[in-house]
């Protein structure tokens, strides 16, 4: 029993990927709540920051990419009335 408790529990990409899926659809707040450490604001990006337990392997790999999105965000500049439209990318990697 003791033995069984030491091994480590493997989850494929795909069940990961499935349980967040499953999560967002009934309590996204919660989720995001749970999930997000710090949101870090820039003029020109910003930096999200995840609660994550797992921990960094030694090449600073940071697992497999569960998610990937481009995204379009006004800029607004000073004493111009049309904001500019800068792209982010979205990554975000278990």
């Amino acid at each position: 029993m003791i033995e069984q408790t030491k091994n480590s529990i493997k989850l494929s990409r795909e069940e990961i990927a499935n349980h967040f899926e499953k999560a967002l659809r009934l309590e996204s707040k919660i989720l995001i709540d749970y999930m997000i450490k710090e949101i870090k604001v820039f003029e020109d990006k910003i930096i999200i920051q995840f609660n994550n337990p797992l921990q960094k392997s030694p090449d600073s790999s940071q697992g497999f990419l569960l998610f990937e999105e481009y995204a379009n965000m006004p800029k607004h500049i000073q004493n111009k009335i049309k904001p500019i439209m800068i792209e982010f990318e979205i990554d975000y990697y278990i």
